[in-house]
């Protein structure tokens, strides 16, 4: 199991309901990475904690009085998204070579703004 995600997150960013900042885990994931890798393949499902989010209103451009100017948007847990990202590492070594050359959803460097709707 590799910590290659969700490192991305800055150290600034809120923390999920688990109150780990990502910064705490990847400056220790020499520390985290056996006892999470133990965690993950023994265990079926993510833990009730894991599950939670915090969602958080967003305000759009426009009146902030207005509710249809706010999007929301979910605070996941630090650990779970360590979990979803060695998930998905696994799953898209196994599937790429079969995914459409037109499938461009949740895959690195594809976004859907390149797609040509016709």
């Amino acid at each position: 199991m590799t910590f290659k995600r969700p490192y991305g997150n800055k150290p600034n960013k809120t923390v999920g309901p688990d109150n780990i900042p990502a910064y705490i885990v990847k400056s220790c994931s020499n520390i985290f990475e056996g006892p999470l890798y133990t965690l993950f393949s023994k265990n079926k499902c993510l833990f009730g904690l894991w599950k939670e989010s915090i969602i958080c209103p967003v305000p759009k451009a426009g009146i902030k009085i207005k509710v249809d100017n706010y999007r929301l948007v979910a605070i996941l847990s630090t650990v779970a998204k360590v979990f979803e990202s060695v998930i998905y590492d696994q799953v898209i070594l196994h599937v790429k070579s079969v995914l459409s050359i037109y499938q461009h959803g949740f895959l690195l460097k594809r976004s859907i703004l390149g797609i040509d709707l016709k």
